[in-house]
């Protein structure tokens, strides 16, 4: 029977792989045991090594797989506990350092990245923005509680001072302008409450809209806060005035108002954020009446 030789180079690659293979197994008998896991905690024996807090490791079992990958926690003389960050992690299996990631950074010659990835050194992608970052749509709805007052004066009468309680409900959907510029449309229905101590008393309700444009002073990781200044146009659906008021004032149909506001969005996760604000209001209510309210407005946004 005729003798088959293998080419030369496919020795050379048979033994390069066994090589390769025996190192792989070196590094796995000579490295770290995963003693136990619970969920995703993972109890580590060490065998002659100290791992570094917050570093992390590949497991592998017993013919070389990459199963999962871990990240030390704490260090405590022979054991080490860690976190489950992916895979799997079985009890027996070893442990290698994992390989730093790779670059992609485009080689210009001068060693250097390129200006627009100077502050990413290891090429990886960029973060996602929180939920106050600027580049992600926003929206959400928010409750008020609102602080009303009113005044007006007839044929040389002031009334006196009139306060109460309202509410309010509204959408809202985010522009953003630039990083620290933003529009806030908003939309929603309105309730103004006022009386005075004799019991005259009015009530109006309403549905509007407006916008408020937004300076952002300060944004830190998942928080920002702003100052704003805006305008609401109303459509009044319904508005009742006590008798002692009815001879003295028409009732109103449409009216506006200033907004003066400071707030800020405090994110909850991902896509999940809190919307809070204080505003006051000035209303366009007509000759010889001042109606004002601080309203008070907290609720929930998204991202999409």
């Amino acid at each position: 029977m005729r003798k088959i030789r293998l080419p030369i180079r496919n020795k050379a690659f048979q033994l390069l792989n066994l090589i390769c293979a025996f190192g792989l197994l070196s590094v796995v008998a000579s490295g770290q045991v995963v003693d136990k896991v619970k969920g995703k905690a993972v109890l580590i024996t060490l065998q002659g090594q100290t791992l570094a807090v917050d570093s992390q490791w590949v497991t592998v079992n017993d013919v070389g797989r990459k199963t999962g990958l871990v990240k030390i926690k704490a260090v405590k003389g022979d054991k080490a506990v860690a976190d489950l960050m992916a895979g799997t992690a079985v009890a027996g299996e070893s442990l290698i350092p994992r390989p730093p990631p790779k670059s992609r950074f485009k080689d210009d010659g001068t060693g250097q990245p390129p200006p627009d990835q100077a502050d990413n050194p290891d090429g990886a992608a960029p973060e996602e923005p929180s939920p106050t970052g600027r580049s992600k749509k926003r929206m959400g709805v928010e409750l008020g509680y609102a602080m009303d007052s009113f005044q007006f004066s007839s044929n040389g009468f002031t009334s006196s001072q009139f306060s109460g309680t309202g509410e309010n409900f509204q959408g809202f959907f985010d522009i953003n302008l630039t990083q620290s510029l933003n529009v806030r449309l908003l939309g929603g229905y309105d309730i103004f409450n006022a009386a005075d101590s004799s019991g005259n008393s009015i009530s109006v309700s309403s549905l509007g809209g407006g916008g408020d444009l937004q300076w952002r002073l300060y944004q830190k990781g998942n928080n920002n806060a702003f100052i704003g200044v805006g305008i609401v146009f109303e459509y009044v659906m319904s508005a009742t005035l006590s008798s002692g008021l009815s001879n003295a004032l028409q009732k109103p149909s449409n009216i506006s108002s200033f907004v003066l506001s400071a707030g800020g969005d405090y994110a909850l996760k991902k896509k999940l954020f809190i919307p809070y604000s204080i505003g006051y209001h000035s209303y366009l209510a007509g000759s010889g009446v001042t109606q004002t309210a601080i309203v008070l407005t907290g609720g929930i946004g998204w991202l999409y």
